[in-house]
């Protein structure tokens, strides 16, 4: 399938992000249907639905469309994926009627704990059951009347399944890399970055800098 964006966007250090990949991954989704409106949302910790990235979209109004928050609810929890035509919501900046389609956002889980080897005895023996965890949903809305045909909506099904994964491990990442209270890097990603930097700055002959500060009583603030 192709994706219509450099792969490098998604998985390379500098901007291996979860905002910037949910950004690529809704500006893929539209190439991949045609669309020209759509947004990514996940749910929060009381499993409602927040928009992450959108285009073309209202975004304090789209979750709140009465004909639309039916297919977020199936959709969001585990649903196959839904179309519409002759939506024409006020949320989205279309003009005219468009078609629609929701896609559920999910992450695939595989078991841990079990070798390759033993994994694929069990797979010649029966089929892999398949389990997933709802993260969320992809909508995406072209104009006109056209609906999404059964195959659009599978590969925007197979893509929805890839680009969790992928906002998934970039989360991860950022767990990793980051200290949660302050948002700065942790102390093994900041000496990676800054040996990159100091080798960067001598390669070019060019200047580099680090600014340190030693803030009094920090547990105040803390």
């Amino acid at each position: 399938m192709p994706l219509g964006c450099p792969l490098q966007h998604l998985i390379s250090v500098k901007s291996f992000d979860f905002k910037r990949t949910a950004r690529v991954s809704l500006q893929t989704a539209l190439r991949l249907s045609g669309a020209q409106a759509g947004f990514l949302a996940t749910v929060d910790k009381t499993r409602e639905l927040e928009v992450v990235v959108s285009t073309g979209i209202d975004e304090e109004g789209i979750l709140e469309e009465p004909r639309l928050v039916p297919l977020y609810e199936a959709v969001s929890d585990g649903g196959a994926a839904q179309s519409h035509v002759g939506i024409a919501a006020g949320s989205l900046q279309l003009s005219g009627a468009c078609s629609i389609a929701v896609v559920p956002l999910l992450l695939r889980l595989r078991p841990v704990g079990a070798s390759k080897e033993s994994l694929n005895r069990e797979r010649r023996r029966f089929a892999e059951p398949k389990v997933y965890k709802p993260l969320g949903v992809l909508f995406v809305a072209r104009s006109g009347n056209e609906p999404f045909s059964p195959e659009e909506l599978q590969a925007l099904e197979r893509f929805a399944e890839w680009a969790g994964e992928v906002m998934t491990n970039s989360q991860l990442y950022r767990s990793q890399t980051h200290d949660p209270l302050t948002d700065l890097y942790r102390r093994h990603e900041l000496d990676q970055h800054l040996t990159v930097e100091t080798t960067f700055a001598k390669h070019t002959n060019s200047p580099v800098a680090l600014v340190m500060v030693d803030i009094d009583n920090l547990g105040a603030v803390n």
